[in-house]
């Protein structure tokens, strides 16, 4: 994302971070992995978090509902009460074995959320780069409120 192209990708090992500039808009991403031996650790990131990029695998109906969960115990704790939201569905490059948009946001209970919760749910292709954009324009339009 900071060098606005498509490059190679590897699973998180760690915790990376690194800040983009969008639209005269600094945004700190740390990327804290899925792994679940290093999910309680998540909770040391939460401190003045405006929002959350949750990166799901639209191929992997099996692991969609322990990415549900880990969704759902992150965003209960409170210093993520008021943390916008914005799930990117990726590998939208292999369609063919896709989930549908409207069966992740199901198998992920999205609209479980309480209303004053701000949340979005981006079609993403980390390998081609596509719809990241989009995600970019969303979260800046969420920083600005």
């Amino acid at each position: 994302m900071r060098f606005n192209e498509a490059g190679s990708t590897t699973p998180t090992v760690g915790f990376n971070f690194e800040t983009v500039r969008y639209k005269n808009i600094d945004v700190n991403i740390w990327d804290t992995g899925g792994q679940d031996k290093i999910r309680d650790l998540w909770k040391h990131y939460y401190e003045e978090v405006d929002g959350v990029l949750y990166v799901v695998d639209s191929t992997d109906d099996q692991r969609i509902d322990e990415a549900k969960e880990a969704l759902h115990r992150a965003l209960r704790d409170i210093n993520l009460q008021n943390a916008f939201l914005c799930v990117l569905a990726n590998k939208r490059d292999l369609a063919d074995k896709c989930m549908s948009v409207d069966d992740i946001k199901n198998r992920l209970q999205l609209s479980t959320f309480p209303e004053n919760r701000k949340w979005a749910l981006k079609e993403v292709s980390a390998l081609e780069g596509t719809g990241l954009d989009s995600v970019l324009q969303w979260v800046a339009a969420q920083k600005k409120k």
